[in-house]
């Protein structure tokens, strides 16, 4: 049962035309990258985006950047939550626009603010059809400030029927959104360098953030993008997985040196956190060390530095 994705890169190697054996094989390999993969859905992810601003509604302004900053938090919310469905925190049910005629208000606003940003004894689903209910109640309090509703999010607590009539998003953009988003495989795995999925992984949150918020200053036009200019001025910078590796491991490493002083070998530490398959670390900790008696060193977290 292969993926839309499967499809398309195998689609994509039968049109290789025939040339010398190891360039043939660079390209096949190039076709089934990650990259490639990121690639065909930022595309395609820029075309919604513009879509979204252009049929979207929002209360007393037809601000373009304000309405622009709308669609690149609503986008990645829900790219979010598509990470919560791969854990099972979310029912993939949810994302059917015709579970309501007006799926903003009646679906994604209650899941955002009034159950993702919402401690379960203080929700209020009153207003809304069962179906949608039993699909939000069983989802847990987040917190985190990704779903805290910000000023030009429009959203009233205290009245979230208050712009009821005045934001309005089609069901078919939602609709467009989800049929895409279907096409691709989700994985929670973060990928390293050397191990990739053909899926799409958590990293890609902070890309498309990134590459999203340079339409923010942009006419829509992909070809015009001078995304090095809109990087200094918006700030926008998402390091590279191979950075936040290094930062994540040189933390860890500081952390249990000071923390195990005089206790454990530095070179045994440094082992331990930096490499792959630590032939050092076999052991488990002495439960002297306040550890606990069955945590082993060779623990396939650490020893990729998550």
């Amino acid at each position: 049962h292969p993926s839309h994705a499967h499809r398309k890169n195998l689609d994509q190697i039968a049109q290789i035309k025939p040339k010398e054996v190891d360039i043939y094989y660079s390209e096949i390999l190039e076709t089934l990258s990650i990259s490639s993969l990121n690639k065909e859905f930022y595309k395609e992810i820029f075309a919604l985006f513009a879509h979204f601003v252009e049929n979207l509604t929002l209360p007393n302004t037809s601000d373009e950047q304000t309405k622009r900053d709308f669609v690149l938090r609503l986008l990645c919310r829900i790219l979010f939550c598509k990470f919560l469905e791969k854990k099972s925190i979310i029912n993939p049910n949810i994302w059917d626009s015709a579970l309501s005629e007006n799926y903003y208000h009646e679906v994604l606003e209650p899941l955002f603010f009034t159950t993702l940003n919402t401690p379960n004894e203080s929700r209020n689903y009153d207003f809304l059809p069962e179906q949608i209910t039993s699909l939000l109640s069983a989802i847990p309090y987040l917190n985190g400030g990704l779903f805290s509703p910000q000023d030009n999010d429009f959203f009233d607590t205290q009245n979230s029927n208050a712009h009821l009539h005045d934001l309005h998003i089609p069901n078919q953009s939602f609709s467009n959104l989800f049929a895409l988003l279907d096409r691709y495989n989700f994985t929670l795995d973060e990928q390293s360098p050397s191990e990739q999925e053909v899926a799409l992984d958590p990293e890609l949150l902070g890309t498309v953030f990134e590459s999203l918020l340079s339409q923010l200053f942009t006419d829509n036009k992909v070809e015009k993008l001078d995304k090095n200019t809109l990087r200094k001025a918006t700030g926008s910078y998402y390091t590279p997985r191979e950075i936040v590796r290094y930062m994540v491991r040189s933390a860890i490493l500081a952390h249990l040196q000071t923390k195990l002083k005089g206790k454990v070998d530095s070179q045994f530490l440094e082992n331990l956190v930096f490499e792959s398959s630590p032939s050092l670390a076999k052991e488990p900790l002495p439960k002297s060390l306040g550890y606990g008696e069955g945590l082993i060193f060779d623990s396939p977290l650490l020893a990729r530095g998550d």
